[in-house]
């Protein structure tokens, strides 16, 4: 492989030329190599096949936003500068909704009680849906979290009274436009 030294022509460009020449940065410097070859009939990785999976999907998206005249001026007003609605779009299906700082220190089995978690997503949140669920597996309550006005804060509240929480699972599902889910998990 071949490095570049501060070559006014090529500085800063990455790629492939003429199909033949791929000039990248590692660790902030150039280098040129050969183009990789690929055995004919070699089949992907799971993890390789799983990741065109998920491109594949993202991509469907994209498309999906451009032709709805509603999502594509929201991608477009969300997007980065230089970014298209579709490339946003793409960008919102590749990665999913975070899940952190659930908190149950005021739930004590009481109705009317809150339980709050924390989502954030690459560009929003759609729907938060939290569960309530008993040791023996069975539901106890489920329900739609409500944002609030707390930045990334969502609020689910109680309606079914329980005497005793010990070992109550809570299931937190999180969901952005894409249908990408999260879920996070903590017994009481």
């Amino acid at each position: 492989m071949a490095k570049n030294i501060n070559n006014i022509l090529t500085q800063g460009y990455t790629g492939t030329i003429a199909n033949q020449l791929v000039m990248k940065i590692r660790n902030g410097k150039p280098y040129y190599s050969s183009r990789p070859t690929f055995k004919k009939g070699r089949k992907p990785t799971p993890n390789q096949q799983n990741a065109r999976e998920k491109f594949t999907r993202a991509v469907r998206y994209g498309k999906s936003v451009i032709k709805d005249p509603v999502l594509n001026a929201w991608y477009h007003k969300a997007a980065k500068p230089e970014q298209s609605a579709y490339t946003a779009a793409i960008s919102d299906a590749n990665e999913p909704p975070h899940l952190y700082d659930l908190d149950t220190k005021d739930y004590t089995g009481k109705a009317g009680q809150h339980i709050t978690v924390n989502a954030e997503d690459n560009f929003w949140v759609e729907k938060v849906t939290i569960a309530l669920i008993a040791p023996n597996g069975n539901v106890i309550e489920q329900g739609a979290a409500v944002p609030d006005s707390i930045f990334h804060t969502w609020t689910y509240t109680t309606t079914v009274p329980q005497e005793n929480t010990t070992g109550i699972l809570i299931r937190v599902t999180a969901e952005d436009k894409p249908k990408n889910q999260a879920v996070l998990e903590e017994s009481i």
